[in-house]
């Protein structure tokens, strides 16, 4: 019987109903299985390596493990991870929710559309350039453009780091509420169709692990930007699968 360790980061050994634990993803620990549908905020384990006590928690992984998803109750979701808020009557100001922030945190440049100009729910309302690739932004809803933050567009990165507040893109004019809008969900959906998305992540940067054994860490906590991921796949690559998620 072979007595050899577990290699680090073996993804042929995880049964295939199984979830890497985020640990293993980070090349952290040689060998464990996720049982909380990646609630790490609540996981013990998770706890033990980010605790006071832990030579780990000095890391750059560490660190980056106090970020957490957000998806804030005030607003409502699209599919396409943009958020709308309404401010009164049929006037709703969009955004991009946390998790398109994490996944395009090298933005460079925000391209809004004309004051007066038309947008249509799930079509390209607006662009943005992150990492020299021209992203579009689908309208969560269809309406007239009142305004643009052209705060934005002289500081980028603003739409990552902050998705609810400085970073909102439009104010809109609707022709009915928001609650009328169709195709939005409560901030709770979305907190569950983005932890499915995760898991979808998890097991695509576990896969590309078995290739590159440099493969850091991912997003699979739902708070750390998954740049290893997006240096090892490059620029093209890297936004052909993330944008599946943004569409």
């Amino acid at each position: 019987m072979d007595q050899r360790p577990l290699r680090p980061k073996n993804a042929r050994l995880i049964p295939d109903s199984a979830l890497p634990c985020v640990w293993m993803t980070a090349g952290l620990v040689a060998y464990k299985l996720c049982d909380r549908e990646y609630d790490c905020e609540n996981c013990p384990f998770d706890a033990a390596l980010c605790g006071p006590t832990s030579n780990l928690q000095g890391s750059t992984f560490a660190s980056h493990r106090q970020g957490k998803w957000e998806f804030r109750n005030d607003r409502q979701y699209h599919p396409s991870h943009g958020w709308a808020k309404q401010i009164d009557g049929t006037r709703v100001r969009v955004g991009l929710d946390a998790f398109a922030g994490r996944l395009l945190d090298r933005i460079t440049s925000v391209v809004l559309p004309p004051i007066r100009s038309r947008i249509l729910r799930g079509r390209p309302a607006c662009w943005v350039i992150d990492d020299s690739e021209l992203l579009p932004v689908r309208a969560p809803v269809s309406g007239t453009v009142l305004h643009t933050n052209g705060t934005v567009q002289h500081n980028p990165s603003l739409v990552a780091q902050s998705p609810y507040d400085d970073g909102w893109l439009l104010d809109v004019q609707c022709s009915v509420p928001l609650d009328e809008q169709p195709g939005l969900v409560s901030a709770d959906q979305q907190q569950e169709r983005t932890t499915a998305q995760l898991r979808q992540l998890a097991t695509h940067s576990t896969h590309d692990s078995t290739v590159d054994a440099g493969l850091g860490p991912t997003m699979a906590d739902g708070g750390e930007p998954i740049t290893n991921l997006r240096r090892f796949l490059g620029a093209k690559r890297y936004h052909r699968l993330i944008q599946q998620y943004l569409s």
